[in-house]
C-alpha cells in the first residue's frame, strides 16, 4: 500500500496481494492551503500509480469551510492541481510539471471533506425568507424531511461552480439520494445541528480521459453511513468498477534520437484553433502557445512538441475549448515536416494557428494503437523570465479520427486524412 499525510489527513491506498506485482510507478504528492497557503489543516494529498495498463491517480482534500467561502475552495482545489502536478504522474524532464493530476491519468477519483454547502439562494432573486440563518436551515430541513433530493442537489455549490467552469471541470458524479452528512450531532442517525445548514460536504467525484469510453467507470454503490456517530460528519462511501486500458506496443519514453528513428505513425494538424483565451497578463492579453501530449504517455518522445507562439492575443474568456482540422496521418518515420514559426497578433479571444505553425507529431506506436490515444493539448501563456502560466487543456481522443481513416484504407503505409476536435476548461 502508499500512505500519504498532512496532519490530521491521510491518504491510503491498498492493492489487493494477487494484484501486486501488477502495480508499479507509484508516487505522492503532499499541498498545504491552509493560513497563509502553508498550514496544513486544510489542503490536498494524492496518490498515483498504474496497474497494469491502467493508470490511476486519488486525491484526497480538505477545503475552506464556512458557506461564503465557495471562491476559496475552489482556488483551493486549483492550488491543489499545481503543487502536486511536478511530484506524480509524467516524470520525463521536459514534461515534469507541466500537467496536473486531474490531466494525464486514465482515471483520477478526488473526494474528501470538500466543504461545499447548500445554498437554496443559489440560481434565484435572494429571496427575503431566506436570508435569515433560521428560515434558510428550516427550509433546508423541509427538503431532507421531504427527501427531495434533486431540490437539494440543484442547490449545491459544488454542481453550481461545475456548470460555471470554475472547478473541477468533466468531474463526474453520483446521486446523492440520501440525507446531508454535516453538521450533524455525535449520534447515530442524521440530526442536524443548529449553527450550520445541512450540507453535502463529503464528496467522490471522478473524471476519465475521454478516449476511455463512458463505460471505463461505472459506480455500482454510493450511500452514507448514518450509524457511524464519532465526528459531526456521516462518512460516505462507494465502489466502482474500472476496465482495464488497452495494451500498447511503443517506444515510450525513448530519447529523442531513437524515438525518431522508430517512430511508426506521424500525424499532421492542418490547423487548429482555440477559443476563450484566459488573460494571463495586466494589459488583459495572453502569449498562448500548445504542449502536445499523450495519454498513455511518452509517445511522442522526450523532447515535448509546441506550436508557435501568439503574441498579445486579447483575452476575455473564462475557460478553454478547440478544434483541430485537417488530421493527417502518416505511417513510417521518415516523413518531415515544416518546423513552427512565431505567429502574429490575434484580433479578439479566438485564436489560430495554420499548418506551418504546428509541429508534426510522431507517435511511436501503429496507427491501430493511435485508436486507444487520447491528444493533451496544454496551454500556456509564454513569460519572459518566468514561468509560463498554465491556461488550460483540451483532451482529443484520437480513437474516432483514426477509425476513419483505417475504413478509408490507412494501412501499414501511406497517408490519410480527417477531423478531431476537443474541449477543455481551465480545471
Amino acid at each position: 500500500h502508499e500512505h500519504a499525510s498532512l496532519r490530521q489527513m491521510h491518504l491510503a491506498v491498498f492493492v489487493r496481494a494477487a494484484l501486486r506485482t501488477s502495480a508499479h510507478s507509484v508516487r505522492s504528492a503532499v499541498s498545504a492551503t491552509g493560513l497563509g497557503g502553508v498550514v496544513g489543516n486544510k489542503g490536498g494529498l494524492a496518490i498515483s500509480f498504474h496497474l497494469g495498463t491502467t493508470s490511476l491517480a486519488f486525491v484526497s482534500c480538505h477545503l475552506a469551510a464556512h458557506d461564503h467561502k465557495n471562491r476559496e475552495r475552489n482556488e483551493m482545489c486549483k492550488e491543489i492541481l499545481s503543487e502536486t502536478a511536478g511530484a506524480i504522474g509524467e516524470q520525463r524532464r521536459a514534461a515534469r510539471g507541466r500537467l496536473d493530476v486531474a490531466s494525464q491519468f486514465d482515471h483520477c477519483f478526488w473526494f474528501g471533506d470538500l466543504n461545499y454547502r447548500v445554498d437554496l439562494k443559489l440560481g434565484q432573486q435572494a429571496a427575503e425568507a431566506l436570508k435569515e440563518h433560521e428560515a434558510h436551515h428550516a427550509a433546508v430541513r423541509d427538503l431532507v424531511e421531504e427527501e427531495d433530493w434533486e431540490a437539494l442537489w440543484e442547490a449545491d455549490q459544488l454542481r453550481h461552480s461545475q456548470r460555471a467552469g470554475d472547478v473541477l471541470a468533466r468531474f463526474s458524479e453520483g446521486q446523492y439520494s440520501f440525507p446531508p452528512t454535516f453538521k450533524v450531532l455525535r449520534q447515530r442517525g442524521a440530526h442536524y445541528k443548529q449553527q450550520r445548514i445541512p450540507s453535502y460536504c463529503d464528496r467522490i467525484l471522478w473524471r476519465s480521459m475521454p478516449g476511455r469510453g463512458s463505460s471505463a467507470v461505472t459506480q455500482t454503490s454510493l450511500a452514507a453511513v448514518p450509524g457511524v456517530s464519532t465526528s459531526d460528519h456521516k462518512p460516505v462511501f462507494a465502489t466502482f468498477e474500472v476496465a482495464a486500458s488497452a495494451r500498447l506496443h511503443g517506444a515510450a519514453g525513448s530519447s529523442r534520437a531513437q524515438h525518431e528513428a522508430t517512430a511508426t505513425t506521424c500525424a499532421r494538424l492542418g490547423s487548429l484553433s482555440l477559443q476563450g483565451i484566459i488573460p494571463a497578463d495586466l494589459s488583459g492579453r495572453s502569449d498562448p502557445y500548445i504542449a502536445f501530449f499523450t495519454n498513455p504517455p511518452g509517445l511522442l518522445g522526450g523532447s515535448v512538441p509546441t506550436s508557435s507562439v501568439k503574441r498579445s492575443v486579447l483575452a476575455t474568456g473564462t475557460a478553454v475549448t478547440g478544434e483541430a482540422r485537417a488530421w493527417r496521418a502518416v505511417m513510417g518515420g521518415s516523413v518531415r515536416g515544416p518546423s513552427a514559426g512565431f505567429g502574429g497578433e490575434g484580433a479578439d479571444d479566438t485564436c489560430s494557428w495554420c499548418e506551418a505553425e504546428l509541429p508534426l507529431l510522431r507517435f511511436s506506436c501503429s496507427l491501430a494503437d493511435l485508436r486507444h490515444v487520447t491528444l493533451i493539448l496544454a496551454v500556456f501563456d509564454r513569460d519572459i523570465g518566468s514561468k509560463d502560466d498554465p491556461l488550460g487543456t483540451a483532451m482529443v481522443p484520437l480513437s474516432e479520427p483514426v477509425e476513419r481513416l483505417l475504413r478509408a484504407g490507412g494501412g501499414a503505409a501511406g497517408r490519410s486524412s480527417g477531423d478531431a476536435s476537443g474541449e477543455g476548461p481551465r480545471r
